[in-house]
């Protein structure tokens, strides 16, 4: 454990400075601070309706969260830090796919199992709940595999799926 801990350590001491770090967690808890005491996500995001129109809503709250960030990171660090368009383009590009995840999908739900008896819509509904957050993140991969993995030969993170043979897996 204390070698993990000299590991952190190191990399994040070369970083930025202890008082940058604290200035970038006070921000985070701000954020989160305001959010919970004005209740801005209950009292407001989830009452717009249809759904859909609470996209741009859930992405603004992040946006404002994540490249409020960026920016104290781009402050600190200066010219020492590069923001290539690409990044920021998939930044914005997860951070809308985190919004449909939140304002779309768990009302999706009552539709499909609308003509359930009570306790199998509860069960349905638990298990259809609790499992749409998977496939988001399959999707989220999926879509960095399309998008960055055809441009590099290694595959994204070194994952290669080129001569694999998943029949294996069907067994």
């Amino acid at each position: 454990m204390k070698q993990a801990l000299s590991y952190f350590k190191a990399y994040h001491s070369g970083y930025l400075k202890p008082i940058e770090y604290l200035w970038v967690l006070l921000y985070i808890g701000l954020v989160i601070f305001l959010n919970y005491f004005f209740s801005i996500e209950n009292r407001f995001i989830d009452n717009i309706q249809p759904p859909i129109k609470r996209v741009p809503a859930f992405l603004g709250l992040n946006l404002i969260g994540y490249f409020g960030v960026l920016f104290l990171l781009k402050l600190f660090r200066g010219k020492e830090l590069t923001l290539p368009k690409s990044a920021l383009g998939y930044s914005f590009l997860g951070l809308l796919i985190l919004s449909f995840d939140r304002s779309i999908f768990p009302y999706l739900l009552k539709p499909i199992l609308g003509g359930l008896a009570s306790e199998d819509y509860f069960f349905g509904y638990k298990v259809l709940y609790n499992s749409y957050g998977w496939v988001t993140i399959f999707c989220s991969l999926l879509l960095l595999k399309l998008l960055l993995d055809k441009k590099s030969e290694n595959g994204f993170y070194g994952l290669q799926l080129k001569r694999i043979d998943f029949s294996l897996y069907g067994y």
